[in-house]
């Protein structure tokens, strides 16, 4: 019982914690990367970006835990807002090295995949001189202008110019600005392909079921054989086919049937599949009254997948 209580526990620690910005504080540093002096300003900012009709909330964490930050983001958003109005989420997975800015339905129609894809590669600047303030001020000045109707000032990054000596993030050592020195000159060494490792696993496995094939067979071979048996006038066993020709004939016999029932199952999935395309075909082109969220269906709001990521 304890190893069961100790095993649950290591789990529930591997977890990231749950991200759980408010209305009243958007702004979640779950990794601690952003200056303290720095949240109010940045929460400021962006209860005035809510004055203009927009939501953004802000998710800042060490690391998604192996999760792909796209469904971390989406599930963040269902848990921070409906989605059926304008809102976005931004999310800066710090040791990943990774954003994603998740834009509700009602948003992208100002505010296009396009726009939040240029956005996140602009700050990639901010983020590699672990400025996290101003990449943050950076998303929610565009996120401003976007909803205001300006066009975007992507021309270049900002900052054009990542101080190197910051270090790429708050996790990582200061970047060398040292040259490498170059190799000596000589002939270049020739081309070797990486060896690749041994597949026990696969050659156990086809062992034991080419075992199992021919132990079968030849089972199966010498009930056949003695069924078709005839006694001669001496007492001798004769059979029309020998043992070895039987056990291949049988071998052939089960190789026969398995490949039967895998087309049986291939051809009956692909019919399920093709009436669960038609049958989703005609729920999309239904009604559009709904609040179901997903792309080609409901536009009344939700979280589709809109937005974009990136990495730094």
């Amino acid at each position: 019982m304890r190893l069961a209580l100790a095993v649950v526990a290591l789990a529930l620690l591997a977890v990231p914690a749950a991200a759980a910005p408010t209305r009243e504080h958007p702004l979640d540093d779950a990794a601690q990367v952003v200056p303290d002096a720095d949240e109010p300003a940045l929460e400021t900012e962006l209860a005035e970006l809510r004055a203009t009709g927009v939501d953004l909330a802000v998710i800042v964490v060490t690391s998604t835990g192996g999760t792909a930050i796209e469904t971390y983001a989406r599930t963040a958003a269902k848990r921070w807002a409906t989605g059926t109005t304008p809102a976005a989420v931004l999310v800066l997975a710090i040791k990943d090295r990774r954003s994603r800015l998740e834009v509700s339905e009602p948003l992208r129609g100002t505010f296009p995949d396009a726009r939040a894809q240029s956005i996140l590669d602009n700050i990639k600047g901010y983020l590699r001189s672990a400025d996290y303030t101003g990449a943050i001020r950076a998303v929610i000045a565009e996120v401003k202008a976007g909803v205001a109707g300006v066009a975007p000032d992507l021309e270049s990054p900002h900052p054009q110019v990542p101080d190197p000596s910051a270090g790429n993030t708050a996790f990582d050592p200061p970047l060398s600005t040292t040259t490498p020195p170059a190799p000596p000159p000589g002939p270049s060494p020739s081309y070797e392909a990486p060896k690749r490792p041994i597949n026990w696993t696969a050659i156990v496995g086809a062992v034991l079921l080419g075992g199992l094939l021919i132990g079968g067979a030849n089972l199966w071979a010498r009930s056949r054989i003695a069924s078709r048996a005839t006694l001669s006038a001496n007492g001798t066993i004769t059979s029309d086919r020998g043992i070895v020709a039987e056990t291949l004939w049988c071998m052939m016999l089960i190789l026969g049937g398995v490949l039967y029932i895998a087309a049986i199952v291939f051809f009956t999935a692909a019919a399920a599949r093709t009436n669960s395309s038609s049958s989703w075909g005609s729920f999309r082109g239904g009604s559009s009254s709904g609040g179901s969220g997903f792309r080609g269906g409901s536009s009344s709001g939700g979280w589709s997948g809109g937005g974009a990521s990136s990495s730094w």
